[in-house]
């Protein structure tokens, strides 16, 4: 079997550069590089790729607009990182939460509509 690994997360926005400015100043993500309409962000070794909507689907048979519920980043400290975010305007669709033990998180409401899982582990 090959081998496989997380590679990046393509999110898809009205205003790539609006939603990539967003993640660079909420989560610390760093603009890699810009080409047309699609612009890579390095988010501590993740890489987070914005574009403007495709005209078509990027494959004939693949859904449009399906697919990704949420993506989600890690914290030390998640309800420090509601907080911040609530103050600074941000939406936050689930407040925190621990639904296992060891484990707590929240969801936010990202650029582009994007739902943001913000998880802490023990």
């Amino acid at each position: 079997m090959p081998k496989y690994w997380f590679h990046h997360v393509h999110a898809i926005s009205e205003d790539f550069i609006k939603a990539a400015e967003f993640y660079e100043k909420f989560f610390g993500a760093k603009k890699v590089r810009i080409v047309k309409d699609n612009v890579d962000l390095d988010l501590n070794g993740t890489i987070i790729k914005i574009r403007s909507p495709r005209p078509d689907a990027l494959v004939p048979e693949a859904p449009v607009g399906k697919g990704l519920e949420h993506i989600s980043f890690g914290t030390d400290n998640v309800e420090a990182a509601v907080k911040e975010l609530k103050a600074n305007g941000v939406r936050i669709l689930q407040d925190v939460n621990s639904p296992a033990p060891g484990v707590k998180l929240a969801y936010v409401l990202g650029a582009g509509d994007v739902t943001i899982e913000l998880l802490e582990k023990d």
